[in-house]
């Protein structure tokens, strides 16, 4: 009897191994052609709207408007965007700090320059931005939980920014249609509500100590001096 329980026991592994294999050779090959896909279609998107949107702009009329501006306002316009930049691939800097790895920092800035650069130019930021961040991680040591973290801090970090400038602005310096009562304090009450977030996450370290988990996924609270850098 044992004998034959474990020849039956034996036949069901079997056949549960079969019936799974066709479902994962499936997967498999819809994996295969559903990434390139999804790709082919956000590049026809992205030239499609190349294609349409310059259509009211004339080669003469930008070329006037650049030769109006002049060389010095050109190459201002240059060092910002060189500066921008500089700024965004700190964003990776500060990130690989947090994960604890150690890289070249060229290498990290090149990489966070291809990724931006594309990003900004195509559009879907966070798919392109991280499909290039992967290729070059990837290759680095840089698993697919620490490439979740490096992007999650990136974005975070770009917010808190975005909320520390845009508050101070709505509270300082509102637009010139926010000028009237009402909506000025509106403005104001806005900016106030950004700078108490950006506050609020300086004084999450200082208040948790675990790590945040969200299925399975787990991410600690940047300490202090990284979340002020």
């Amino acid at each position: 009897m044992p004998a034959r329980h474990a020849a039956a026991t034996r036949r069901t592994e079997k056949t549960a191994q079969v019936s799974s294999a066709p479902m994962s050779s499936k997967r498999a090959r819809l994996r295969s052609w559903l990434v390139p896909t999804i790709a082919a279609v956000l590049l026809c998107a992205a030239f499609w709207v190349l294609h349409n949107q310059p259509q009211a702009i004339r080669y003469r009329d930008l070329q006037a408007a650049l030769a109006r501006l002049g060389p010095e306002h050109l190459l201002l316009a240059l060092l910002c965007c060189a500066a921008n930049y500089l700024v965004l691939s700190c964003y990776d800097q500060l990130a690989f700090v947090y994960i604890g790895k150690r890289i070249a920092r060229t290498r990290l800035a090149l990489t966070a320059f291809i990724g931006y650069a594309i990003s900004n130019s195509v559009g879907f930021a966070l798919l392109f931005g991280t499909a290039v961040r992967h290729r070059f991680y990837s290759r680095w040591g840089v698993g697919g939980a620490d490439l979740s973290r490096i992007v999650a801090l990136n974005g975070i970090t770009y917010w808190l920014g975005l909320l520390a400038l845009g508050g101070w602005a709505l509270i300082d310096h509102p637009h010139a249609w926010l000028q009237g009562q009402l909506a000025q304090r509106g403005a104001q009450w806005l900016g106030l509500a950004c700078v108490a977030l950006v506050g609020a996450y300086l004084l999450l370290p200082l208040v948790r100590k675990s790590p945040l988990r969200v299925r399975g996924f787990d991410m600690r609270i940047p300490p202090l001096p990284l979340t002020l850098a």
